[in-house]
């Protein structure tokens, strides 16, 4: 399998996890396939996403939420990763875990 191949597989298998449960569209309750309840009206601000780990699952999950609008923070032990998720995600490098 190639790289590409495999990216392209991983970004399908995001959006079919993510694309069920988007929490960014207001309403005022949704259902996560895995049970959840989302009440849009309890205070949270869904529009801020932190990924840890940028690498081969991270990348294309930062890639994807990126694409459905919300704003990407970003943490990897390796800060090689980073960068990539900067330039081909517009992640934000977490500098800090403070909301």
């Amino acid at each position: 399998m190639t790289a590409s191949t495999n990216n392209a597989n991983q970004e399908q298998f995001c959006e079919n996890i993510l694309s069920t449960s988007s929490a960014a569209s207001p309403s005022n309750s949704k259902s996560t396939p895995n049970g959840l309840n989302i009440d849009s009206n309890n205070g949270f601000n869904f529009g801020k996403v932190m990924i840890i780990g940028l690498g081969q699952i991270g990348l294309p999950v930062a890639k994807y939420v990126t694409r459905k609008g919300f704003n990407v923070h970003g943490y990897d032990i390796c800060s090689q990763a980073i960068d990539p998720a900067e330039k081909l995600a517009a992640v934000k490098k977490a500098v800090n875990f403070k909301a």
